[in-house]
């Protein structure tokens, strides 16, 4: 099996974005499909869609996975709420601590934003740069607050517990 992190490069390079890219390692093990991460966080690259002010897309992709994993799913689970909501904060800080930054025009030094920026942001190669240590950032933290699991038990259910020990 390849590492999600190799798997998060090869997304990248197949021309996905940031957030999709850090997404789809996590999504079948959470129960949702390769191409519906890639459809669900196909507006939140540059920034959310490119706006650029927003969270680098691989911030957003693993904040994606962190919510698949701990999401609340049903209206009275309010400690699933609070635990995503903690790992989401937790791993944003790290993100940031990492990556020295948050945004997408922070982190980059271009404002995706505006066509020539980003025009620029590509043909100086700071996408080619700098996304793929996000990506492997992002990968990483989300990895570190995955629950152990069994073989043959995926990420949402060991998390809400519904897998019983044997």
């Amino acid at each position: 099996m390849k590492s999600r992190s190799l798997h998060a490069q090869e997304e990248l390079a197949a021309g996905f974005n940031c957030a999709a890219s850090v997404l789809a390692p996590f999504a079948e093990e959470c129960g949702m499909s390769l191409s519906q991460a890639r459809r669900v966080a196909g507006a939140f690259g540059g920034g959310m869609g490119r706006s650029g002010s927003g969270p680098c897309g691989a911030a957003s992709g693993g904040l994606m996975a962190l919510g698949l994993i701990f999401g609340k799913t049903k209206p009275e689970d309010n400690d699933a709420r609070d635990r995503c909501y903690a790992e989401g904060k937790d791993f944003l800080e790290a993100f940031q601590k990492r990556c020295q930054g948050l945004s997408c025009c922070e982190l980059l030094g271009h404002d995706v934003s505006d066509p020539d920026q980003y025009l620029l942001a590509k043909t100086s190669g700071a996408f080619a740069q700098r996304c793929p240590k996000f990506l492997e950032v992002a990968v990483e933290l989300v990895e570190a607050r995955l629950p152990k699991l069994p073989q043959a038990v995926t990420i949402a259910d060991q998390s809400r517990g519904n897998v019983t020990e044997g």
